[in-house]
């Protein structure tokens, strides 16, 4: 399969992925095969077939897995296995316990170890399709943000994050809201705090016009995009990682724009050993 074509599928993959986990995590159910079809664009024939091909399993195992991750975190609380097979679908503890334990090679008594359960989630949360999903190429389109500038050590971002969404509330603009993202000007590791600037960023669907403290700005289609997981300290380190080895191995240089993140999960809903952002290195090729 030529890259730009694994590229793309990858991408269309990767979005049937995101539907299975939003709808396991708010419903506990599976979705649809249609629908995760739809989502990536392949007739439900042979999505099943794309989907095994490049993630190296099936939809019920990536459902397994995911499930029987919310499950190690919840294990940590000391919650009943009823409850927790109830909330996970399940129509009775022992078919949740059998589903934990082929995902995990335990029982969910035995992962109830602070131990046990972080060696399982780095496992689970990973699985046989990250290494070869949770990287690609993005091409589409450049789209506008809206963004609030933040100067100042990278603690103070959620209070400059809750001023843009009391704004976006305000204006009542939430129900048009296609993205949440940041924008890294600085590194903060390099820079002093006083001086870091990072862009807190909301994607629109249709127009927009910000007041004065808020500005427009075009964010580039086409980057290197990677999935990262876990707590957002992690994603600088997550960008030394790519600009070494993933850059210089598909011929891309970083482009003139700075990097990008968009967060695909809500902090204060989803636990920060799971959540999901996407860091995007606006690229180039190397001139020959």
């Amino acid at each position: 399969m030529k890259a730009q074509t694994f590229d793309r599928y990858a991408q269309r993959i990767d979005a049937s992925i995101t539907l299975l986990a939003r709808t396991l995590a708010e419903t506990g159910q599976l979705p649809k095969l249609d629908d995760l079809a739809a989502a990536a664009h392949f007739s439900p024939f042979h999505f099943h077939r794309v989907y095994r091909a490049l993630t190296g399993e099936t939809v019920m195992q990536t459902a397994n897995r995911l499930r029987s991750a919310k499950a190690v975190l919840a294990l940590a609380q000391n919650r009943s296995i009823t409850v927790l097979a109830m909330e996970q679908g399940f129509a009775t503890p022992q078919a949740f316990a059998r589903c934990f334990r082929q995902a995990t090679g335990v029982s969910p008594t035995q992962a109830r170890s602070e131990e046990a359960r972080l060696e399982l989630l780095a496992g689970l949360l990973r699985g046989p399709a990250s290494a070869r999903l949770e990287i690609h190429l993005a091409s589409t389109d450049p789209f506008e943000v809206v963004t609030q500038r933040h100067v100042g050590d990278h603690s103070g971002l959620n209070q400059t994050f809750t001023e843009l969404f009391n704004w976006a509330a305000g204006s009542e603009l939430l129900d048009r809201l296609t993205g949440l993202f940041g924008i890294a000007w600085d590194d903060p590791r390099d820079t002093p705090a006083q001086t870091t600037r990072f862009d807190a960023a909301l994607g629109f669907a249709g127009p927009v016009v910000p007041p004065p403290e808020h500005s427009m700005r075009t964010l580039p289609g086409r980057c290197l995009r990677a999935r990262h997981i876990g707590a957002y300290d992690g994603l600088y380190e997550r960008l030394d990682a790519l600009y070494l080895f993933e850059l210089p191995a598909r011929g891309l240089e970083p482009g003139d724009e700075p990097v990008y993140f968009e967060y695909l999960d809500d902090p204060e809903e989803v636990a920060e050993d799971i959540l999901r952002s996407d860091i995007c290195i606006p690229v180039r090729s190397i001139e020959p």
